[in-house]
């Protein structure tokens, strides 16, 4: 037997993808990013069984430059967004993989 996968959306294909940032960095002193990516609805398998809902998401990064190190305070998905990764149909279910929540952290780099 076979499906008819005709008007079908290709998997992990979305209509529409953006993304846009802000950087300041002179090099020295205070430095920072700001970026924001997102996508309309895309499906995960050909019979758009599976799909993710349109998303956006935020990270940034505020810090300092000193002479041979930087110190800077960051997050990823700054609104916990909740994504999904991956999916598959099986025939006992939905399997998903969620994508990270929000992350927060200190960055300290060092030049030498």
């Amino acid at each position: 037997m076979t499906t008819s996968l005709t008007g079908n959306t290709l998997p992990l294909a979305p209509e529409l993808t953006y993304g846009a940032g802000f950087k300041y960095d002179k090099g020295h002193g205070f430095f920072s990013n700001l970026n924001i990516n997102g996508s309309s609805k895309y499906y995960f398998n050909a019979a758009n069984t599976v799909s993710q809902p349109s998303n956006s998401r935020v990270n940034g990064e505020l810090g300092y430059h000193f002479k041979h190190y930087s110190v800077s305070f960051m997050v990823q998905n700054a609104f916990d967004q909740e994504m999904i990764s991956r999916a598959v149909q099986t025939p006992l279910g939905k399997v998903v993989e969620d994508t990270a929540p929000r992350y927060m952290g200190f960055i300290l780099a060092m030049e030498w």
